[in-house]
C-alpha cells in the first residue's frame, strides 16, 4: 500500500500536537533530511497565555503570530494576528520551495489564525495539492473542512491523536518520520 503525500496531525487543543511536530522535525534532522517550515509556541507572562509565537524549523523566531496586546483587526478570541508576519513567513517558504532544495514541509497549524491569511490559505492548499515537498503538519479539527474544499483530502493521511497518546509520541514520530524516505513516502 501506498501513503498517502502528506501527513496532518490533529486533536483536541492542548493534546500535544506541537510536541509531536517537534519531535518529528528532531527525527528526520537526525536523518538529514532538508527541512523548511514553522511552528508555534506559546507566548506567556506570569503563567497566563498572552500570544502566540512563530518559529522557524531551525527553532528561530519568525515573530509574534498572534496576542493580546496586538494592534491587528484580525481577531480570533482574545487575539490580534499579525498576518503580516504569517505573509513572510509563506513567501520565505514559497521561494525555499522553488529551489527544489526541500525534502519535507512543516506546517504547524492550518487553524483559524493561519486561515485569517489568505496568502496563507492559498499557499497551505497549492502545498497540499503537490506531491513534492511533503507536507507534515498539524491541523484544528474544525479546519479539516477545508480539506474537502481545497480538493486535497484524498491526498493526505490525518493522524488523530489525544491525551493517551502522549506516552507513545516517540514511537508515533518514528512511524511518521520512517514513511518519508527523500520526500517520498515509503510503501508498506
Amino acid at each position: 500500500m501506498k501513503w498517502r503525500e502528506h501527513v496532518l496531525i490533529t486533536g483536541k487543543p492542548g493534546v500535544g500536537k506541537t510536541t509531536l511536530i517537534k519531535l518529528i522535525i528532531e527525527g528526520l534532522r537526525k536523518r538529514e533530511f532538508k527541512l523548511a517550515g514553522f511552528y508555534t509556541e506559546e507566548l506567556r507572562e506570569s503563567g497566563r497565555r498572552i500570544g502566540f509565537r512563530i518559529m522557524d524549523v531551525s527553532g528561530d523566531e519568525e515573530g509574534i503570530l498572534a496576542s493580546v496586546n496586538g494592534t491587528s483587526s484580525h481577531r480570533i478570541g482574545k487575539y490580534q494576528v499579525d498576518v503580516g508576519i504569517l505573509n513572510s513567513v509563506v513567501a520565505r517558504l514559497s521561494e525555499r520551495i522553488k529551489t527544489g532544495s526541500i525534502d519535507a514541509l512543516i506546517i504547524d497549524e492550518v487553524g483559524p489564525m493561519e486561515l485569517c491569511s489568505a496568502t496563507f490559505m492559498e499557499f497551505a492548499a497549492s502545498s497540499l495539492r503537490a506531491s513534492h515537498p511533503p507536507i507534515i503538519g498539524t491541523i484544528k479539527k474544525r479546519a479539516l473542512d477545508f480539506l474537502d474544499s481545497w480538493s486535497v483530502a484524498y491526498r493526505v493521511d490525518i493522524i488523530t491523536i489525544s491525551e493517551r497518546d502522549r506516552a507513545h509520541f516517540g514511537s508515533i514520530a518514528d512511524g511518521i518520520v520512517s514513511r518519508i524516505k527523500t520526500g517520498k513516502y515509503l510503501s508498506t
